[in-house]
């Protein structure tokens, strides 16, 4: 397995903040829309140099779809938040927020 650094950081980079900033009221609708399916995240690839973006809803049964495990998403679940995993392609870097 490889070895993955974790690092608490209070700020994330200002395109992301843009993003989501800008596109608030749009993740909030597919969070509702999409909860219908069941409990879950949203998930964001990001490749800027592409100037490309893929918004995903996956239903916590859906994890491994992102190459991950139910317990990491357990362990960063927040109650009554929505998790947002943020993938930077070109950073290779992954972003967590909550909604």
């Amino acid at each position: 397995m490889e070895n993955v650094n974790v690092n608490v950081v209070e700020s994330v980079p200002e395109y992301i903040t843009t993003f989501i900033n800008n596109n608030y009221e749009t993740i909030k609708n597919i969070i509702e829309e999409e909860k219908e399916r069941g409990d879950g995240f949203i998930y964001i690839d990001i490749h800027v140099k592409e100037n490309k973006l893929n918004l995903l809803y996956f239903t916590n049964e859906e994890v491994s779809n992102i190459g991950t495990t139910k317990e990491f998403l357990e362990s960063v679940n927040v109650e009554n938040k929505t998790t947002i995993i943020i993938n930077d392609n070109e950073y290779k870097t992954r972003f967590i927020l909550y909604i």
